[in-house]
């Protein structure tokens, strides 16, 4: 028994086509402003969190170490598990 072979229809609306097609607003003079959502102007960022000191170790079934780090600064607000993951990734 065949198969049909498949059929893709193709939209009018081709993003990735018109995406290339956009004029460059950098060619055209224009800056781009982006518009601020999550801060205050003149307001620390790093100073509207509470922040503490906690040590993270990560270790094997049989009680190895596997990752050890001390004195990281991390939010006051997250947990043991948030610190250990944070930490040992970056």
């Amino acid at each position: 028994m065949d198969a049909a072979p498949l059929r893709h229809e193709h939209s009018s609306r081709n993003t990735c086509t018109q995406a290339s097609r956009a004029p460059s607003r950098e060619r055209h003079g224009i800056p781009m402003r982006i518009a601020r959502r999550f801060t205050t102007a003149g307001k620390d960022v790093y100073g509207t969190t509470e922040w503490t000191t906690r040590s993270s170790r990560i270790s094997n079934s049989d009680g190895s170490t596997v990752f050890e780090m001390h004195d990281a600064q991390v939010p006051a607000s997250w947990s043991q598990l948030a610190t250990d993951i944070v930490v040992s990734k970056y």
